[in-house]
């Protein structure tokens, strides 16, 4: 059974040969992995086109200034801009990224179909940041 069959079972409400997973710790350069452990990449959301992230102390800063520091092979979060916000007129004047830009799905299209030509089924969803 392919993983795309997979989920479509499962979307069914009906029993799959086992249970459909994602895992999100792989890059798409990784391709060979792919067809061993039968599961696609997850597809990432582009961040805005004039976004350049920064670094700070070895804290990379992301479009919503969230802070994380580079742990082992993982990013840990170690900082929140809005963590001691207790007044939500703070929210008005945040300077929240464009979720309209085109930038951030350029490309993307074309990625599921790839995938999905390989019998793999895709599920595109958004993450702010990595």
């Amino acid at each position: 059974m392919t993983s795309r069959e997979r989920v479509s079972l499962a979307l069914e409400h009906k029993e799959p040969d086992r249970v459909p997973t994602f895992y999100r710790g792989i890059s798409p350069p990784a391709d060979w992995i792919f067809e061993i452990i039968d599961i696609a990449p997850y597809i990432y959301f582009k961040p805005q086109k004039n976004f350049k992230p920064r670094e700070q102390n070895g804290i990379i800063f992301e479009e919503l200034g969230i802070g994380r520091k580079k742990v082992g092979p993982h990013l840990e979060m170690v900082y929140h801009p809005l963590a001691d916000f207790d007044d939500p007129k703070i929210l008005d004047d945040y300077p929240w990224p464009d979720p309209f830009d085109k930038a951030r799905v350029v490309g993307m299209r074309e990625e599921v179909i790839e995938w999905q030509e390989r019998g793999k089924m895709t599920a595109v969803m958004t993450s702010w940041g990595e």
